[in-house]
This record gives C-alpha cells, sequence and structure tokens, in this order.
C-alpha cells in the first residue's frame, strides 16, 4: 500500500511516491537521495536500519520499482514480486511458473 502523510488542511493526502516526487522536482535534491529520504532516514528514526530502508543481505527487501515517470513498474515484500505491471509482470508471471515447474517436478495444471 501507499503510505500518506496529512497535509495541514486535513483534506488530502500526500503518498511517499509523491513525496519524492516533489522532492526531486521542487528541492532539485536528486532522485536518489529523495529515495533515501523516503526509505533509510526513516527506518533510521524508527530503529530497523538493520532490516529496513537498504537493499543488503539480511534485509526484508521490500522496495517498488518505478519508471521516469513514477509509474510502478514492480512491488516486492520481503523479497518477493507482490504486483507488477507491462514487461516485468510478463517476466514475473514467466519467472513464476518455472518455479512452480521445479518446485513440483511437473508442469502446473491449466485451468
Amino acid at each position: 500500500g501507499s503510505s500518506t502523510v496529512p497535509s495541514p488542511k486535513g483534506n488530502s493526502a500526500l503518498t511517499m511516491m509523491r513525496a519524492v516526487q516533489n522532492a526531486a522536482a521542487f528541492a532539485k535534491i536528486p532522485l536518489w537521495e529523495a529515495v533515501r529520504m523516503a526509505s533509510l532516514n526513516p527506518a533510521r528514526l524508527l530503529g530497523w536500519d538493520g532490516t529496513r530502508g537498504t537493499l543488503q543481505a539480511g534485509s526484508r527487501a521490500d522496495l517498488v520499482v518505478f519508471d521516469a515517470r513514477f509509474r510502478v513498474l514492480l512491488t516486492v515484500v520481503n523479497g518477493r514480486p507482490v504486483a507488477a505491471s507491462g514487461p516485468i509482470a510478463r517476466a514475473v508471471n514467466q519467472r513464476n511458473r518455472r518455479s512452480r515447474i521445479s518446485r513440483s517436478g511437473r508442469r502446473p495444471v491449466r485451468r
């Protein structure tokens, strides 16, 4: 899901993706730094920087992949793809089919 922050007026919400986009566009913060501000910095504040906020061995691997227009292409939770779109969706679906075949030793039944 998307994280939201109430506006000062209380009648709208700012998604984390929009906050990253705004930081890059209006504050002229490099995109990598805006992403870090939305991921590693909050994880550190909450004391979760050992398992969240970075991609490294031992971390949860929760991440969102987006394109240059900030459209979400892939969402990964705990290292597993949970939502995908476009060419990435086709690749994830193909990988999942191969994975089911290798785990069971046979092709999945089509319904």
